[in-house]
């Protein structure tokens, strides 16, 4: 009952949303004519959802023209029947996402038990949208290559579209627009949120391989439902089930014993750091049945995945460390690149020449005495590792390196429901939600929350009274 008020819930949300929503589905239209080529009106004409078997129909105008919109990509079957005709039927015709088909018919005089079909007919190219682009379908999407699975990686496959770097945002540069400038929409939703001006577009959730059934790539020519943007638009259509159930499970592993170390740890005589990434899941899809309670098939459909990623990387750093005579205050051997001391000079110790200019006076020896060490420096600096290796001549700059292994996990689930009430009114609802932690490599130790990649708040407030404690020391003069 709980799952039923949940759903109810999530339908009624959708509804209130759909005005909102750009287009994302697929329309045919077409004319029904006779041998002669006057067009028949009145004719019946239905079509068919080979995988769901979901029907719709209608009949054609008085200028013989029938319309079908709003559906989702697939494989259809069109029916058209009309007394005194042989029926025809069009089997196998594929509707791709946003496309506006057109498919003539023209009917034979004969009863209409008899049937003429017509297999592997292609719908005609889209004569009334003039958007460019170029459509991915789901086959493209599981065979080719994609290095950390995402599908946005393939929107680069489209003329005039190249990859660029990017972290959150579009990966991707379409007729010289920079990346900014697009968008991304999943089932007529958007999943991106553009900073005006400031150049940024973060794409909130990027859905992987197996839950995607093509999307499209539009560099050009949009209609007006696409006026949010001025670079590409990527259309993603997510997949649904089916009246046969379908499902999955994958695994994708690289690991380091593959791999080369990496050249500066080989440098250092280090060995390589492990390098890790696992990405496992799945994925099914079909009618929804409950025993004895209710049949879901040609009416009722789910579709549920999910992916985990969990990856461990080599991270290097080379940095600069106090050494340990600059811990004790002793700059006596802290050069320049040619050699030379650079002189510390006294704060407090200050005069004037005869011209009123200041005079500063340098450390004795060049070495700061502990009285006059600020007690919170004093705490803070046993948190700074020792270097580890000599450095650069004379400045002993880049004197530190160290390896370690960045963690990270992301995890994805989408789930899908799609309802059919009859051949005119449908409902589709989809939940997804993706989450993902980083644990950045704390080169200084596991713990020492000093280094910026390990500090959080929590080990700072733990840390701060061991700071602030008052060590003795001399009163400044």
């Amino acid at each position: 009952m709980r799952f039923v008020l949940q759903f109810v819930a999530m339908m009624l949300l959708l509804c209130c949303r759909l005005a909102e929503a750009q287009s994302f589905t697929a329309s045919l239209q077409g004319t029904i004519t006779d041998s002669t080529g006057a067009v028949v009106p009145g004719a019946q004409v239905s079509i068919t959802n080979e995988a769901t078997n979901v029907k719709q129909s209608g009949r054609t105008n008085d200028r013989g023209a029938y319309l079908f919109t709003l559906l989702p990509p697939g494989s259809y079957k069109l029916v058209v029947e009309m007394t005194g005709f042989q029926t025809a039927a069009r089997p196998g015709m594929v509707l791709q996402v946003q496309q506006q088909a057109t498919v003539d018919v023209a009917l034979t005089v004969g009863e209409v038990t008899t049937s003429v079909v017509v297999a592997g007919e292609t719908p005609r190219l889209d004569a009334v949208n003039a958007t460019l682009g170029r459509v991915v379908e789901n086959v493209s999407i599981l065979n080719m290559p994609l290095n950390t699975r995402n599908v946005l990686d393939l929107a680069a496959s489209a003329p005039g579209v190249v990859g660029s770097p990017g972290g959150t945002g579009t990966n991707f540069l379409s007729n010289g627009v920079r990346n900014s400038q697009s968008d991304v929409l999943i089932d007529g939703v958007t999943a991106a949120v553009h900073e005006q001006g400031g150049g940024a577009t973060d794409v909130k959730f990027r859905p992987t391989v197996e839950a995607v059934q093509e999307f499209k790539v539009q560099t050009n020519s949009f209609n007006a439902e696409y006026g949010f943007t001025g670079g590409a638009v990527v259309n993603v259509v997510t997949r649904s089930g089916s009246n046969q159930v379908h499902g999955s499970l994958f695994e994708f592993l690289r690991n380091s014993s593959l791999n080369a170390n990496n050249f500066f740890s080989n440098r250092a005589g280090r060995a390589i750091v492990p390098f890790r990434r696992n990405q496992f899941g799945g994925a099914v899809g079909g009618p929804v049945s409950i025993p004895r309670l209710y049949d879901g098939r040609d009416k009722t459909f789910f579709f549920f995945h999910h992916e985990g990623t969990k990856q461990s990387s080599q991270a290097t750093t080379t940095q600069t460390l106090p050494t340990i005579l600059q811990k004790q205050g002793d700059f006596s051997q802290t050069l320049d690149a040619q050699g030379r001391l650079i002189r510390i000079f006294d704060p407090y110790a200050v005069t004037r020449d005869a011209a009123g200019n200041p005079i500063r006076a340098a450390f004795a020896g060049n070495r700061i005495p502990a009285p006059r060490f600020n007690p919170v420096a004093v705490n803070a600096i046993k948190f700074y590792p020792n270097p580890n290796q000599p450095g650069l001549p004379f400045t002993q700059t880049s004197n530190f390196f160290q390896s370690g292994a960045t963690v990270s996990n992301a995890y994805q689930n989408t789930s899908k429901i799609d309802h059919n009430f009859n051949d005119r009114q449908r409902l589709s609802g989809r939940y997804s939600r993706a989450q993902d932690s980083n644990k950045p490599t704390n080169f200084w130790g596991e713990g020492n929350w000093m280094v910026s990649s390990g500090a959080d708040r929590r080990a700072i407030e733990r840390i701060m009274p061991r700071l602030t404690t008052p060590t003795p020391s001399a009163p400044r003069p």
